[in-house]
């Protein structure tokens, strides 16, 4: 996993190798590594190094990608509330309208009605 391959990378390579006779219970003695050992633990870091480099790059690619989707979302919040709002304004545009119109009736309706009051007085 990516937390191993970390800690792989940055647990610093041991200079010297413990003696396998500390283990008997004798004092602890440190020896250099041998050649070979030491080029394996250098493989081992170098590999690791990769390992990490590999995960980096990973996550940078998979970060601009949620870069990217959320850009195309806020756009697309934009757009939505754009098209939102132009609906809202036709909606208004058209109570308006009908509002006005009913209004008119409205007023047409008692104007003829007080006419018709009028000259049923006047009879």
């Amino acid at each position: 996993s990516f937390c191993t391959l970390l800690a792989m990378a940055l647990t610093p390579t041991p200079l010297a190798v413990k003696s396998p006779t500390a283990a008997l219970g004798s004092p602890i003695s440190w020896t250099q590594p041998t050649r070979a050992e030491s080029v394996q633990l250098l493989k081992r870091d170098i590999s690791a190094l990769g390992d990490v480099t590999r995960v980096a790059s990973s996550l940078d690619d998979q970060s601009r990608a949620l870069q990217r989707h959320v850009a195309e979302n806020k756009e697309n919040e934009r757009r939505a509330r754009r098209r939102q709002v132009r609906v809202l304004r036709r909606f208004a545009e058209a109570s308006r309208a009908a509002f006005a119109e009913l209004y008119d009736a409205e007023r047409r309706a008692v104007s003829a009605q007080r006419v018709r009051d009028f000259r049923a007085h006047e009879r």
